[in-house]
């Protein structure tokens, strides 16, 4: 009579954990990602408890929910659902270690190991909202005034709000109070313009000046409510220009005034009169 006698488990395999999904795409944009971590029991003994730590060198900022199942039996299955957060000021790519620490029913203690890796989509160099000013403030002065637009551009494919439009501005510049930019909707892969004016103050101090443009972004996707805060920068400059109404009035072209032709046309008017003495014959 023969006799075969079986030892350890039937499976022969440890506890394991996974990560769902193991890599996540992001854009620039995303400031939090949702995954899981999964335990499963693929020994013969049951985890009489189980823990879950997280290790980044990235700037991510992981948190980790609530474990549905801490008591698992064999074959049986454990999720951790965890928050990848500040994706938007972190290093990416990166990467996320998850350890899970287990203790079986006979007091034996192990780790478990997997990662999960974050780096941008392919487009993700692009920023999501894009601001630029355009205009002439280059001569503002008394009834002068600097004319322009704002221009916001949505690279995204959901509607942007601009919620908030602040405009630093030097002592000598000011906005008209009937003129002021204010909160605006930028649709879905395209671009908005809102004028600007910028007029000269009552007292100025001639010179160049930089005009900081200060937007707030707000839009929601994937579930999240997003928020930027963009900042342009417009040189401005500012003084006394004095013009004759009565050249205007003749149509003289302002190229005539420069100095050079100035000195030729007073020259011609010299030799005509003949105030060098030359006597005409």
């Amino acid at each position: 009579m023969l006799f075969l006698t079986f030892t350890g488990q039937m499976s022969g395999q440890k506890p394991t954990i996974e990560v769902q999904p193991s890599s996540i795409d992001v854009s620039p944009w995303y400031s939090t990602v949702k995954a899981r971590v999964i335990l499963k029991n693929g020994g013969m003994r049951t985890l009489a408890r189980s823990s879950l730590s997280a290790v980044t060198n990235d700037a991510l900022r992981v948190v980790i929910g609530k474990q549905d199942t801490p008591a698992l039996p064999a074959g049986g299955v454990s999720v951790w659902p965890v928050e990848i957060r500040e994706v938007d000021k972190a290093r990416l790519p990166g990467s996320v270690l998850f350890d899970a620490l287990y203790t079986t029913d006979d007091g034996t203690r192990e780790h478990a190991y997997a990662s999960l890796a974050i780096k941008l989509t392919d487009a993700g160099q692009q920023k999501p909202v894009e601001i630029s000013v355009h205009g002439t403030f280059d001569s503002i002065a008394a009834n002068r005034p600097g004319l322009g637009c704002l221009l916001a551009t949505n690279n995204l494919d959901v509607p942007v709000n601009i919620t908030r439009i602040d405009v630093t501005l030097p002592p000598s510049l000011h906005l008209p109070a009937n003129k002021t930019p204010g909160p605006f909707i930028v649709p879905p892969r395209s671009a908005t313009r809102q004028g600007i004016e910028l007029d000269a103050a009552a007292s100025v101090t001639p010179g160049k000046y930089s005009v900081p443009f200060e937007l707030r972004a707000e839009w929601d996707a994937l579930g999240h409510h997003e928020s930027r805060t963009l900042v342009v920068n417009q040189d401005a400059t500012v003084g006394v220009f004095f013009e004759s109404e009565i050249l205007k009035a003749l149509g003289v072209p302002s190229f005539l005034l420069l100095p050079g032709c100035l000195f030729i046309f007073t020259m011609q008017l010299l030799l005509a009169f003949g105030l060098f003495g030359l006597v005409r014959t």
